[in-house]
C-alpha cells in the first residue's frame, strides 16, 4: 500500500537527517498464519511481550489482523534496493538472524570496499544459507 511506503520514507527521513549517506536494508519475514498461531503462545513470546500475554485477545488480534490486512507483499510489489524476504515458517529465529547478519556483513563491507561482487555474494549467500536451512528442517 503507498501508505506503507511512505512511511518506510518518513522513517528513512529520519535517519538521513543525521546521515545522508545511510544505506537501507529490508527484510520480510513470513509465516503462515498457523505458525504465527503456536508462536503466540511460547514461552519466549509471553515473557518478553506483555501484550501477548492476555491469549485470547492476542489470537483474536492476529486473526483480525489477517482477516482485515494483507500482511506479505506480492512478488516484485516491494521497489527497495536491498531487500530480502525469507519464509522463516521453518527456521528457528537464530538461523534467520545468522542469515541476515551474514548477507548484511558482505552487503556492507562491499559497499566499504567499493565491491558489487561482494554486496552480490552477500544476498547470494543469504538466499542459499536460507534454502539449506529449509531443506535441512523439512527432511
Amino acid at each position: 500500500m503507498q501508505s506503507d511506503l511512505d512511511y518506510i520514507e518518513h522513517v528513512k527521513d529520519i535517519f538521513k537527517q543525521k546521515n545522508k549517506n545511510t544505506e537501507y536494508y529490508y527484510v520480510e519475514l513470513i509465516a503462515s498464519q498457523t505458525i504465527q498461531l503456536e508462536r503466540n503462545v511460547t514461552e519466549n513470546r509471553l515473557k518478553n511481550k506483555a501484550s501477548e500475554r492476555d491469549l485470547a485477545a492476542s489470537r483474536q488480534r492476529l486473526l483480525n489482523d489477517d482477516a482485515n490486512h494483507r500482511c506479505e507483499s506480492f512478488e516484485g510489489e516491494i521497489p527497495f534496493d536491498n531487500y530480502l524476504k525469507i519464509d522463516n515458517s521453518h527456521l528457528q529465529p537464530a538461523m534467520v538472524m545468522v542469515c541476515m547478519l551474514i548477507s548484511l556483513t558482505c552487503v556492507a563491507t562491499g559497499f566499504i570496499r567499493r565491491s558489487g561482487s561482494l554486496r552480490l555474494y552477500g544476498l547470494i549467500l543469504t538466499m542459499v544459507c536460507v534454502l539449506k536451512l529449509a531443506t535441512r528442517d523439512v527432511a
